[in-house]
């Protein structure tokens, strides 16, 4: 039987407080639309916390910093068929309450092989809990609102 390599990874549900109700930020891939509605997030770096590295992925993926909360909802392991992996996926709650366009555009600045892909980003209401590709909506049902 082939062996899967692991690989840790972080996503993040980043949420914004508005008067109709939280909004949970999406993107799609600009030039590849068939991957489908993602969080953003990422693989950690050898030895890298995953707290660090949830902020890391976030100001890489989509520009963003300075969040008012940052927690640990839970982690799932995923298995990545076509890529012979399983992911140890950590996930974040990230609440932003800064100014920001209901949608954007954001270019990738990893330095890897995401460099300069253009992610568009957009808020959608967390109530119509969107359908997330490769099965990044799996923690949602564990956000907490204060």
């Amino acid at each position: 039987m082939e062996t899967c390599k692991v690989k840790n990874k972080v996503l993040a549900y980043i949420l914004r407080p508005t008067d109709a109700g939280p909004e949970l930020l999406v993107f799609a891939h600009r030039d590849f639309p068939e991957a489908g509605l993602q969080v953003p997030g990422g693989t950690l770096e050898e030895g890298e916390d995953p707290q660090v590295g949830v902020l890391r992925e976030v100001k890489e993926e989509a520009g963003l910093q300075n969040f008012t909360e940052v927690k640990l909802l839970g982690e799932i392991d995923y298995v990545a068929t076509e890529k012979k992996e399983i992911h140890h996926r950590y996930f974040f709650q990230l609440t932003y309450r800064e100014a920001c366009a209901t949608a954007f555009a954001h270019a990738v600045s990893a330095g890897d092989e995401d460099e300069g892909l253009v992610f568009l980003y957009r808020w959608l209401p967390l109530s119509d809990w969107p359908e997330l590709a490769g099965e990044q909506g799996k923690m949602l049902s564990e956000v907490k609102l204060d």
